[in-house]
């Protein structure tokens, strides 16, 4: 049975009050009034926390593939969004298989071809100080991330001109 406009608002917004828990079908409500009124997907998308695109976009990847909606939501919203960029009809097993093995940041770290990133990139060449572990949190303290920030350049004062054709004439 197809529902009607209002009854796709009202279950969207029921959905996004909860949408860590409720994703997979709050995506899907959210892509059928996003291709039947898409004024009516904007009214929704202001109420919500989520950002609703991405949301309509997990949902897009992944209900077609043959991945059982118990299994992606046990991985959940976070690792999905990160191996939603890559997954494929051939490759799903094998990425679901590692978001289940893998912490969300180890798994983007993965995705990237095993590079660090962000904070793990700028410790890892001593931009920044490395963390504290607290239980299983990183925490740094602020004392060495204030003086780690002091000594960055400048915008345009590093070791290269930030235009690199400055040089050039």
């Amino acid at each position: 049975m197809t529902m009607s406009v209002n009854e796709l608002y009202d279950r969207a917004l029921a959905l996004s009050s909860e949408a860590e828990d409720t994703f997979l079908d709050l995506g899907r409500s959210l892509r059928q009034s996003l291709d039947r009124d898409p004024g009516l997907f904007q009214q929704i998308a202001k109420k919500g926390r989520l950002g609703r695109r991405k949301v309509v976009e997990v949902s897009r990847k992944f209900e077609p593939l043959p991945i059982s909606r118990a299994r992606l939501k046990e991985i959940g919203w976070t690792k999905l969004q990160i191996i939603g960029q890559h997954v494929t009809k051939d490759n799903v097993q094998g990425l679901v298989s590692l978001a289940e093995k893998l912490k969300a940041k180890q798994l983007e770290r993965e995705m990237h071809g095993g590079e660090p990133l962000g904070d793990d990139q700028m410790v890892a060449d001593g931009r920044m100080p490395a963390a504290k572990l607290i239980n299983s949190r990183r925490v740094w303290m602020r004392s060495k991330i204030e003086k780690a920030f002091a000594e960055l350049p400048e915008d345009g004062q590093g070791k290269e001109p930030a235009n690199p054709w400055q040089n050039c004439a």
